[in-house]
């Protein structure tokens, strides 16, 4: 593992030579422990997605630094209509341009709409459901009309991202993929899959105070712990993500780096297959079983060092979050015999899924101790493990063949605010084929739909937490959507000489990165 260490670091030292007549000072080289699958905005599938496509595009509000949802792109918005039929009124920022000089105007949002809301081309198309269509006042005004109330569309920071229609028309969708331009701080220059992505600063940003400061952005990937720890001690680069956790201690004490360790924005479970027929998961005793066989607070003392909290279904911060509803504890003689009341009192054989990923540390050691514990009571895994975009697409009820056992380490956002709108229509809600809804749920309960689908409908904030905290009871007692397991922790590290403002959710977006003052 050093010998391979220290021949990507020579691979690394070559790419730092190559660029050896511009100023060091004006690169900021990161290392990212994962890669991206797309650079179209609406093709987004994950937070891997997010850390590329977060340096181009933008969305009309964001959270801040303080994790307030603020205008971005929106110059203002309101919503009006009536009570069933509202209407999002968003006016734009004037003067905002896309890399290539081309003006943003409400054109290319109503474009950005039609394809992410195309099932076809868009993974979260179930947020554009409620729309009813979209309304061009003028190059700076549009209006979003609704069929019916969809608080899901608000909280995910009124889900469009800013794409030319224009240059969309020009280049056509490969190209558009391939040569990816936005309205964000960082300009796309090149990419080589598997190794690194080059960006230079926008220098005609329009927000002044967010313009990046630093000429040059390489991020390059990195995915070996050992490779990517060596990477920072050695100046090959400034920042990097997914410290490995046994290495923490070691870098809180070198006077020559900073740390950060921060809540990484995942909910992450065991995902069931209740859907099939012949599955022993149908079986709320069999789902209770897995819940009460695994010891979740050794697991993360013995193998994540603490970087971890357990939770049920929602956490705190979240809205509508319940402090008194509890994962169900540790018991393994409760285990055996509602396996047994269930049927299965000499146990099962099943196929289990596990991701090979850096991108939450040591995830792959949490689920080999998660199957040791599921065997202890009887539940016998026949373990795969998949590459991070196989495994997305496993959890994807509409992708063959369908996943037959059960997927540990799987996850969920819920975005800043916390808000369980676009995870409860993805994963607990029941599939609805070319809808989005249900897109990763193994879950086929009306109940749960109907509260689900009515807290979409109402906007007020507290309102809504009310019955948010109902059905988080209902998803809690059915263990619907899964078996939560933890909410963990991820450690980034960087040079001292640089500063680095993690924002909430936007961890990887490098306008949070600058010269350290002196």
């Amino acid at each position: 593992m050093i010998r391979a260490a220290i021949v990507a670091l020579a691979m690394l030292g070559s790419a730092v030579a190559a660029q050896a007549q511009e100023s060091r000072s004006d690169r900021l080289i990161v290392g990212f422990a994962s890669e991206g699958q797309s650079l179209d905005p609406a093709r987004y599938n994950s937070g891997s997605d997010y850390n590329s496509l977060g340096q181009m595009y933008e969305q009309l509000i964001r959270p801040d630094p303080s994790g307030k949802m603020v205008n971005w792109l929106a110059q203002s918005w309101e919503v009006t209509g009536d009570k069933d039929h509202p209407i999002i009124d968003i006016h734009l920022r004037p003067g905002i341009k896309f890399h290539n000089g081309y003006p943003l105007t409400s054109a290319d949002f109503e474009f950005s709409y039609k394809r992410q809301s195309d099932p076809k081309v868009g993974r979260y198309s179930f947020l554009f459901a409620a729309i009813d269509h979209f309304e061009i006042i003028d190059d700076l005004h549009f209006k979003i009309h609704f069929n019916r109330p969809d608080a899901n569309f608000i909280t995910q920071n009124l889900s469009l991202f800013a794409m030319s229609k224009r240059y969309f028309d020009e280049v056509g969708d490969e190209q558009f993929a391939k040569q990816p331009i936005g309205t964000g701080p960082w300009k796309y220059v090149s990419r080589k899959i598997g190794e690194e992505m080059q960006f230079d600063a926008n220098d005609q940003y329009w927000n002044e105070a967010y313009k990046p400061k630093f000429k040059h952005l390489t991020i390059r990937v990195i995915p070996e712990d050992t490779t990517r720890i060596a990477a920072l001690k050695t100046g090959a680069v400034d920042w990097i993500d997914a410290v490995p956790l046994h290495e923490i201690p070691s870098f809180q004490s070198d006077p020559k780096i900073k740390t950060a360790s921060l809540s990484a924005g995942q909910k992450l479970f065991i995902l069931f297959n209740t859907h099939m027929e012949n599955s022993p998961f149908k079986d709320i005793r069999v789902r209770q079983a897995v819940a009460h066989a695994i010891d979740m607070q050794a697991i993360l003392k013995t193998t994540v060092f603490g970087q971890g909290e357990t939770y049920a279904v929602l956490a705190p911060g979240d809205i509508g979050y319940d402090p008194s509803i509890k994962p169900l504890p540790y018991d393994v003689a409760k285990a055996k015999k509602l396996l047994a009341d269930a049927g299965f009192a000499r146990g099962f054989e099943i196929p289990c899924y596990d991701v090979v990923s850096s991108t939450i540390p040591n995830l792959k050691n949490v689920g080999d101790a998660i199957f040791a514990y599921l065997g202890v009571v009887g539940i016998r895994c026949k373990t795969n493990y998949l590459e991070y975009a196989a495994w997305i697409n496993s959890a994807r009820r509409e992708a063959l063949p369908e996943m037959d056992g059960l997927q540990v380490m799987t996850w969920a956002y819920t975005a800043v605010p916390g808000d369980p709108n676009r995870d409860w229509n993805g994963r607990v809600h029941t599939l609805i084929p070319g809808t989005g809804l249900g897109a990763f749920s193994y879950t086929a309960d009306s109940e749960l739909d109907k509260v689900i689908e009515q807290q979409n409908k109402i906007l007020d904030g507290n309102e809504r937490a009310d019955l948010i905290k109902k059905i988080s009871v209902m998803i809690n007692d059915r263990l619907a959507g899964g078996v939560p397991l933890y909410l963990p922790k991820t450690t980034y590290a960087w040079k001292k000489e640089i500063d680095f403002t993690p924002w909430p959710w936007t961890w990887h977006e490098m306008i949070q990165v600058s010269p350290a003052k002196q």
